[in-house]
């Protein structure tokens, strides 16, 4: 899809799974020759560059053999997995699930994508982060009155005042914080809070709000201050990375569509990036 500056949609793109078929249907000129996974298109050849080797569409499959920097018998083979002796393969021949960054390993690939994208952050998102490791910005957490008998109930209550904080905000900043557990089993949150820890930066940190005595975190929170459909559904690839950093539920809803999305790691699917994969996390349910 390519949008416009005032998130209309100008080209929506099609592709089969192996990248053939490519059509457009739109009224704006196509501005890129990046389509199919993010990899430019050849038109002289009809092929993608995939950076290590082209891979030819129509056949569903590589042009040349995989290779490696080091020589081995069979590059980037897994002996447990046939799929992977076949040099010429294009994500172990399971284009819907899986990804090749380079050319070269489809699964290990997606999975450096999120190291990458995190290691090619800016120095304020790289200053973010250290704020983050060193719980140097603390604002005290403050748990709503109610409680629910369910983690999901929970987390929709407080997704709903998370929005809520977040519009009135102007859409500038994220909301969000803990989700809690009492000693009785019974759920509530600490009350959204916005934990910008450097002027203009509106993305929210959990680590930043304390968690209230005689409750223990089971969850986070937080919104996206969407605007237009563009901008997208789910979780970001940090907020995933987050998610299996440090072992916890995650959850996300975006003041556009108002839907809410739970990541769970080892349960969730994992999506190496949503502009070629699809929404990260899981729907629970819209937030009237």
């Amino acid at each position: 899809m390519q949008a416009n500056a005032d998130g209309t949609v100008g080209l929506s793109f099609f592709t089969y799974p192996y990248g053939d078929g490519l059509s457009c249907s739109g009224p704006d000129e196509d501005a890129t020759e990046q389509h199919f996974t993010g990899k430019q298109y050849d038109p002289e050849s009809g092929n993608y560059y995939f950076g290590a080797r082209y891979d030819a569409d129509n056949y569903g499959r590589f042009l040349t053999p995989d290779w490696s920097a080091k020589v081995e018998p069979v590059p980037y083979a897994k002996l447990d997995d046939p799929q992977s002796l076949n040099l010429y393969a294009f994500v172990l021949d399971n284009p819907v699930s899986a990804v090749d960054a380079d050319g070269h390993d489809s699964i290990a690939a997606a999975e450096r994508m999120v190291d990458e994208n995190i290691q090619s952050m800016d120095a304020d998102y790289a200053s973010y982060l250290a704020g983050v490791a060193s719980h140097s910005y603390k604002q005290k957490g403050i748990a709503a009155t109610p409680t629910y008998g369910s983690q999901t109930a929970a987390a929709e209550a407080a997704e709903k005042a998370a929005l809520a904080a977040t519009n009135k905000s102007g859409r500038k900043y994220e909301y969000g914080g803990w989700g809690l557990r009492d000693r009785s089993g019974r759920y509530t949150f600490t009350i959204p809070v916005a934990t910008a820890t450097r002027p203009g930066m509106g993305l929210f940190s959990p680590f930043d709000v304390s968690v209230p005595k005689g409750f223990t975190a089971v969850f986070t929170y937080h919104t996206h201050p969407h605007s237009f459909e563009a901008e997208g559904q789910g979780l970001s690839i940090m907020d995933e990375q987050w998610a299996y950093n440090f072992h916890m539920t995650l959850y996300e809803a975006d003041t556009y569509s108002r839907n809410m999305y739970r990541f769970t790691p080892g349960k969730s699917k994992f999506v190496p990036n949503a502009w070629c994969c699809g929404v990260i996390g899981d729907l629970v349910t819209h937030i009237p």
